[in-house]
This record gives structure tokens, C-alpha cells and sequence, in this order.
């Protein structure tokens, strides 16, 4: 009787495709925008192989963009693993059937790239008038304390503890609120500050528009003054043993100019609303937000 032995490095394979296919099963929150703007966007995963996939796509309003409908349905779909260290693969997810319709909306389909280091999944979203979408893997185990209704943002954080993620995202704002820009570099882990100074370096080589960008923050920053103690932050994924997190940021920032008028602007403008955390030396870092 003929035995046939399977090469190691086909098995490690294997099991390496397993694991990144299970990886993509639980809760991912983020958002997502189409013709109605940003809308917050919920996908429950169930992948059994990397040709058998299933999701409930679950969208609803966002904070920075009321008056959007809930409304959920059903997705399939595939998964291509990829052998690289930033990404580990492509989900392409196409809507089946709705489970609960709004008036006038129409099912979505989702192509994006899965990272398991950044437990993000980003893309595209294929249908007319829509552009992108943002995911993270949300820890169900550890739920997230609940944001209180019935409480201002910032009176919320004081009468709670804010965690070591949250108390990094606050203090690197309070900096920039008190026009500390120079104490922002202490904020960031380390690959992010040579990823920054790649950039840097390739958009700006001789230093010349970094030097006009500082000079206009200075000049502005003496005219007008920023406001961010109305931010609301919440851990939405927490991994102590690795050293990853995940903190979501809602609210205005409040921006007061020379006259005493005040324009509040919806933290989402002045960029995402969730930002990455490792653990670096025993400190909390903002990290693997360049590029993604």
C-alpha cells in the first residue's frame, strides 16, 4: 500500500489560510459613506472557508450625519489570502437578500483588504454614489462602556476613568489644543515616525513646505483657538496581551475665533473617528494610522 506524506510547508499552509479565514468571524464596526453621506456600518461574519462566507450587512445613523434609517440584509461572499506582513487578504462581499429595507435604499457590495495586524478592514463599496468603507474588529468578550445619553461629552469623561488608549488619544489632544505641537512627536510609536519622515522625505525633500505648514499652524493657531474638551472617547477593541487598541472619538471640536463666535465642527472633519494604539515601552502609542 502506497503512503503519501504531505510536505510540511503544504500543511503549515494550510493551516495558515484556516486561521486567517477564522479570523474574520465576529463584530466589525465602523462606517462607510454613500449618496445619504457617513452612516455607521455593523458586519456580523460568519466564515466557514475562504469560499463560503456570510454577513449581515447592519448600517445606521452616525453621529455626524443624523437622519439615516437602520436598516440591515444579507451578504456572501469569498476570500483570496495574501502572504504579506501589512495585508491578509481580499473580501469581496455581494448583498443576497434584506432583512429590513428603508424606503428608497438599495444593497451595497464590499471589496476590501482584511489586515489581521491592524484588524481593519478597508475598501471600496461597489455601488453607484458610494466611495469607501472603514471596520474594525470589535472585542465582544470585553464590550465597550456605553456613551450616556443623558450627559455633555465632556462631563461623561470626567465622571468615568479614562483606560490608558483613551487617556493617550485625550492627552495628544489637549497638546494640540494647548498649541503644544511640538510635544505631539512623544504620541506616536515608532514606526509611525519613520513612516511619517517617508513621506515627508518623498513629498517634501528640502523641508521647505513642512517649514511654510508649521508657520501657518503658528499663525493661525495665534488667531483662532481650538476647544476639544467636548470629545468623547471609547474603547472599541482592547488586546492587553498583544498591546492593540482601538479608540473611537465622537463630538464637536470647538473652534473660537478673534470676534468671540464659536463654530462647532464634528470631530469626523478633521479626520477619522477611531484611531490605533500599541503598547511601546510600557506606554500607550498612536500607531498604524499613516496610510490605511
Amino acid at each position: 500500500m502506497a503512503i503519501s506524506i504531505v510536505p510540511f510547508s503544504k500543511i503549515a499552509q494550510a493551516q495558515s489560510v484556516s486561521s486567517q479565514v477564522l479570523f474574520l468571524n465576529g463584530v466589525w464596526e465602523g462606517s462607510y459613506s454613500c449618496r445619504q453621506g457617513l452612516a455607521k456600518l455593523r458586519l456580523n461574519i460568519e466564515a466557514k472557508n475562504t469560499t463560503d462566507i456570510n454577513a449581515v450587512f447592519l448600517f445606521s445613523e452616525h453621529p455626524n450625519n443624523p437622519g439615516t434609517p437602520s436598516g440591515r440584509f444579507r451578504m456572501q461572499g469569498n476570500f483570496k489570502v495574501f502572504n504579506s506582513p501589512d495585508v491578509s487578504g481580499l473580501l469581496d462581499l455581494k448583498a443576497t437578500t434584506w432583512i429590513n429595507q428603508p424606503r428608497g435604499y438599495s444593497t451595497v457590495d464590499l471589496r476590501g483588504k482584511v489586515s489581521s495586524s491592524k484588524r481593519s478592514i478597508t475598501g471600496k463599496v461597489a455601488s453607484p454614489g458610494c466611495s469607501t468603507f472603514e471596520v474594525v474588529k470589535v472585542d465582544t468578550q470585553n464590550p465597550p462602556q456605553p456613551k450616556p445619553s443623558n450627559q455633555n461629552t465632556s462631563q461623561a469623561n470626567r465622571d468615568r476613568q479614562l483606560d490608558g488608549p483613551e487617556s493617550t488619544v485625550a492627552k495628544f489632544h489637549q497638546a494640540i489644543q494647548n498649541r503644544g505641537f511640538n510635544s505631539l512627536d512623544k504620541y506616536y510609536c515608532s514606526i509611525e515616525k519613520i513612516a511619517a519622515q517617508k513621506i515627508n522625505s518623498r513629498l517634501d525633500a528640502d523641508g521647505q513646505n513642512m517649514a511654510l505648514l508649521n508657520a501657518y499652524l503658528r499663525i493661525s493657531s495665534s488667531i483662532y483657538s481650538i476647544d476639544m474638551s467636548q470629545l468623547y472617547y471609547e474603547t472599541k477593541y482592547y488586546d492587553a496581551k498583544l498591546g492593540r487598541a482601538v479608540v473611537a472619538i465622537t463630538g464637536n471640536v470647538i473652534v473660537k475665533s478673534p470676534n468671540g463666535q464659536n463654530l462647532l465642527v464634528p470631530y469626523r472633519r478633521f479626520g477619522r473617528d477611531w484611531l490605533r494604539l500599541i503598547k511601546e515601552n510600557n506606554e500607550w502609542k498612536l500607531c498604524h494610522n499613516l496610510n490605511s
